[in-house]
């Protein structure tokens, strides 16, 4: 593990500081869980990307399918 030096706006310290108080974790676990999470949805929204490019065409196949022939089961729904 290596340490870095990160410089925050001081709203964002007074944050952390009332979280850590509140919730019990250390500053630096807040950080690290809170990096975590956003390099995870960052990633997620990639591969999101990255599928609907890939199924864009069967997408797009079954909209048009919906579309001439409407939903399986359309005559039994009661809304």
């Amino acid at each position: 593990m290596r340490k870095i030096t990160i410089t925050l706006v001081e709203s964002l310290i007074e944050a952390l500081s009332e979280t850590a108080m509140k919730t019990g974790p250390k500053k630096t676990q807040i950080i690290k869980d809170a990096l975590n999470a956003h390099l995870s949805n960052l990633q997620k929204g990639k591969r999101r990307k990255e599928w609907l490019k890939k199924n864009r065409s069967a997408i797009e196949a079954f909209n048009r399918y919906i579309e001439t022939n409407s939903l399986f089961g359309k005559e039994y729904r009661t809304f």
